[in-house]
């Protein structure tokens, strides 16, 4: 079986490539880690911007294959075949057609990706906007729900899908 995982450097897809390790992967299965990189675009850019322009896509290039090593090692870890797969475009068409394209038996997703750790990583951020959207207990009004990437993957593929939330650690 091949067994899609997108992977974007989030503890989210950290935590869906384990969730799909230890309770979905068997023998002889291929994990497919899929990286989508945003294109760059700047509609305004005149004469000269050529550089900049292939200067940002080799870095988003090399920010994709330095993920997709990460994961990998992983992998290895586990004693799991994969496969590195880096795309460019919108991520919510392209995990879908990725995965679709590969053939793969399900599609593993974190329920936030990275937009969703940066946001935690600015808490007086998330203070305002639980204040604003009424929440309690200084959480977003939205922390159950999956990201847009993830919900907009589950409404395209016509594969199925696992979406692997957060877990939650309680020490004893």
């Amino acid at each position: 079986r091949r067994i899609a995982v997108g992977v974007d450097g989030s503890s989210g897809s950290k935590q869906a490539l384990r969730w799909a390790i230890e309770n979905f992967f068997s023998h002889n299965d291929v994990i497919l880690l899929i990286n989508c990189q945003k294109l760059q675009f700047n509609p305004g850019a005149g004469y000269g911007a050529g550089k900049t322009f292939l200067a940002l896509e080799q870095k988003k290039e090399e920010q994709g294959r330095d993920v997709l090593r990460k994961y990998a090692k992983l992998c290895k870890n586990a004693g799991v075949q994969c496969l590195q797969i880096i795309v460019r475009g919108d991520p919510k068409a392209e995990l879908a057609q990725v995965s679709e394209k590969h053939k793969c038996h399900v599609t593993v997703l974190g329920a936030h990706g990275v937009s969703h750790d940066k946001r935690k990583a600015k808490p007086q951020q998330a203070s305002i906007l639980s204040s604003l959207f009424g929440s309690s207990q200084g959480k977003l009004a939205s922390a159950d729900d999956v990201g847009g990437v993830c919900s907009a993957v589950v409404h395209r593929i016509l594969l199925p899908v696992v979406v692997v939330r957060k877990q939650e650690r309680h020490d004893a």
